[in-house]
């Protein structure tokens, strides 16, 4: 009797030893976990704000009014606004039937592939949009020649610099929107069709109403996407002063000459971007 209880002593006492092994061992396996988790995130914001900080140093802070002020940045700023305007405009014109259109197609295979369509332009290399663009519009394109036989040029004009803007953006309102209309009630689409609205009458005066926060955040990140274009706008409509340079080209055009003006001018655009995502964030409420 007595050896059965020294065993049963023992056999409880491993267990402990072993439940104590496993909580230590789960404890040491979060540890890690946190830790790895707080490394890579520091190394994520290191790369990210890094360069930032660069581009703050190089431009001295003090020189980015100096860097706007200059001639031709302000040529480039008013373009810039102007030419992101517009295609705000015509991506919201656009963008939304192309959106109501993704979300009601019934056929399967034929909503995949337009989704895809749709966002196929944000992530092409902005080059190779540069390059279709050309080949569509330019002199000796499919549109192109046909507009050059009755006298209308589309390349190194503003009208080239939108086109690229367009081609690149709009995908980032549809995104958005797309997601804002999946999430209202199927229902309410059945009641007002019950009710005897027509479809447009729906969405124009009933559905649009509701998805005033998509639109809105949508239509800035289209356009804060817009005016940070680049690739495409120098492949397609070049880098003509007053014409086509917008912002990015002129950062571009200002580092063959004066790196510290350059980063001056990008500390600019730094600044657009950063208020127009926190606009984005506050208006929806995250």
């Amino acid at each position: 009797m007595q050896n059965y209880v020294v065993r049963a002593i023992k056999t409880t006492a491993s267990e402990r030893n072993i439940s104590a092994f496993g909580n230590n061992n789960g404890l040491n396996k979060e540890m890690l976990f946190s830790i790895l988790i707080i490394v890579l995130s520091s190394l994520y914001f290191l790369l990210i704000c890094t360069p930032l900080l660069s581009i703050l140093k190089a431009s001295g802070g003090d020189k980015a009014l100096k860097a706007l002020m200059h001639g031709s940045s302000m040529s480039a700023l008013w373009l810039s606004a102007a030419t992101t305007t517009f295609t705000t405009l015509l991506v919201f014109l656009m963008g939304t039937p192309v959106t109501f259109l993704l979300t009601e197609n019934k056929r399967k295979t034929a909503a995949i592939a337009l989704e895809i369509l749709s966002n196929l332009p944000m992530v092409l290399p902005p080059a190779v949009a540069g390059i279709g663009l050309l080949l569509t519009f330019g002199r000796n394109g499919i549109i192109g020649g046909a507009l050059r036989s009755l006298g209308i040029e589309m390349v190194f004009t503003p009208v080239a610099v939108m086109l690229a803007q367009f081609f690149v953006c709009s995908g980032f309102y549809i995104q958005v929107l797309k997601v804002g209309v999946r999430a209202v009630d199927r229902e309410i689409f059945e009641a007002a069709y019950l009710a005897g609205a027509a479809r447009a009458e729906t969405f124009l005066k009933l559905i649009i109403p509701m998805l005033k926060k998509p639109i809105a955040a949508g239509l800035i990140l289209a356009w804060t996407r817009a005016m940070g274009e680049f690739g495409a706008t120098i492949t397609f409509a070049g880098n003509v002063l007053g014409r086509t340079r917008t912002m990015p080209l002129q950062v571009y055009t200002l580092m063959q000459t004066d790196v510290s003006m350059a980063a001056a001018v990008s500390l600019i655009m730094f600044a657009i971007s950063f208020v127009m995502l926190l606009v984005v964030k506050i208006w929806i409420g995250e």
